[in-house]
């Protein structure tokens, strides 16, 4: 039954559709089954015509399925690797940057955006001896809690193999100051 009034007929279609939702439901599915060049064509358009949403909803499906999403790509990368390693060879910087997204995420739960933060908080420098990065031969190095994980900032490379050495042991750290000390004390009271 159709009206001519605009708001009753949207009220007849709504109640109509509640009513019927499963034999909709089943129609639209046969519809689909045998038009599929049709649906093709139509998600196609729609792709095409609204690009920033349908580039949003891919990324949400990526991260909902993140585990089919790396079961594909293993699969892919089986299939043919000499394709994977050529696209590498042709796109250094870009396999860069995944390579080191991939290990910030994995090792320290951080997007490139976390660091950059950390970074630009830190003014570019150590956190421990204040040296600024255009200063060392690496980036600096995310510095972690070996039994929390947690991460405590951004340290150069010195710095960062240094705690790794004294086990982030402050009693070890204790005994270098005060060795230090000492020898400067012994050095101060030679030279008088």
């Amino acid at each position: 039954m159709s009206y001519k009034d605009k708001e009753k007929n949207k009220e007849y279609n709504k109640q109509y559709r509640k009513l019927n939702s499963e034999r909709i439901k089943e129609m639209d599915k046969q519809w689909r089954l045998k038009n599929p060049d049709k649906i093709k064509k139509y998600d196609k358009q729609k792709r095409i015509n609204n690009p920033e949403k349908y580039r949003e909803l891919h990324k949400q499906w990526k991260i909902n399925n993140h585990e089919k999403v790396l079961e594909d790509k293993k699969i892919q990368y089986r299939k043919n690797p000499k394709r994977h390693m050529e696209w590498a060879k042709n796109n250094i910087e870009k396999t860069k940057l995944q390579n080191r997204k991939s290990v910030l995420k994995r090792r320290y739960g951080l997007s490139v955006e976390q660091y950059n933060k950390m970074f630009n908080d830190q003014n570019g420098c150590c956190d421990i001896c204040g040296k600024h990065q255009s200063e060392c031969k690496q980036r600096l190095q995310v510095d972690h809690n070996h039994t929390t994980g947690a991460v405590r900032g951004l340290l150069c490379w010195n710095c960062n193999s240094m705690l790794g050495k004294v086990y982030e042991d402050v009693t070890i750290l204790r005994n270098m100051i005060l060795y230090l000390k000492k020898d400067i004390d012994e050095y101060r009271s030679h030279n008088e």
